[in-house]
């Protein structure tokens, strides 16, 4: 699959015409951006997946890992500004990611800089409240391999793979860390309408966790509650990714306040 890089922060697969929405999507702790670009055949033409990649991992492996929220927001921000044009855009964020594409929305607004037409979530509870994880990217490798197999943070293939742990566990502590330390400052609401999405069996956060993303936003708020764990649409995305992504429409817009 060819992969167009014009910023090593966002990419992309080469498309035959400029598309008329962009989502960008937000990957978890110690996630990767490529895996969102197979979403792209998931959904309607003019509408194309732009996978936001963070220093560490992918082709930006030998980049130093970012621990500060504020440094890693005021370069994410910076470069996205680069990257806009005056198409719509949506954000889309997966645990982590919905902590950090939150976090962007509010760094575009603060600066008057046209944000997303729409924030959806999945995964994280409302940032106003205490996050449900117990810490954890302190602890040894063993007890933090464990820990994230509670709720499928790590492959069984992956954690049989010294070699490959010895890559991947820097990232995810550094992903935990950048999290773990952020602090949060209330603000006014976003101006976009927000989706927040929960799943019945995820450890990480109950659905009223979720639900309370509402007072968040200004605009509309949906909330939409799946079956499975905190993963549920990595494992069936053919049956979930257009059922949480394919209502925007290419306006960029959908949903009622529920």
């Amino acid at each position: 699959m060819s992969i167009v890089h014009k910023s090593p922060w966002f990419i992309r697969k080469p498309a035959s015409r400029p598309a008329n929405l962009r989502i960008f999507c937000f990957h978890h702790a110690g996630g990767n951006a490529n895996i969102f670009l197979p979403w792209n055949k998931l959904l309607s033409d003019g509408v194309e997946v732009v996978g936001v990649q963070l220093p560490g991992r992918g082709l930006r492996r030998h980049e130093p890992l970012m621990t500060s929220s504020d440094q890693l927001l005021q370069a994410l921000g910076n470069a996205f500004v680069s990257e806009m044009d005056q198409r719509p855009f949506v954000f889309f964020g997966h645990s982590m990611g919905a902590w950090l594409a939150f976090e962007l929305a509010r760094w575009l607004e603060r600066r008057g800089i046209q944000g997303p037409s729409q924030l959806i979530v999945a995964g994280r509870g409302a940032p106003q409240l205490a996050f449900r994880m117990a810490p954890i990217d302190d602890l040894p490798d063993a007890e933090m391999i464990d820990s994230l197999r509670k709720f499928n943070g790590i492959d069984d293939a992956l954690a049989s793979y010294p070699e490959l742990l010895k890559l991947f566990l820097p990232v995810i502590r550094s992903d935990l860390l950048l999290h773990r330390t952020h602090r949060y400052l209330d603000e006014p609401p976003l101006a976009c309408s927000i989706r927040a999405i929960a799943s019945d069996s995820d450890p990480l956060c109950g659905t009223e966790d979720v639900r309370a993303w509402s007072s968040q936003t200004a605009g509309d708020f949906e909330f939409q509650l799946y079956a499975g764990g905190h993963f549920f649409f990595h494992l069936e995305p053919s049956r979930h990714v257009p059922m949480i992504l394919e209502p925007i429409g290419s306006s960029g817009t959908h949903g009622n306040r529920a």
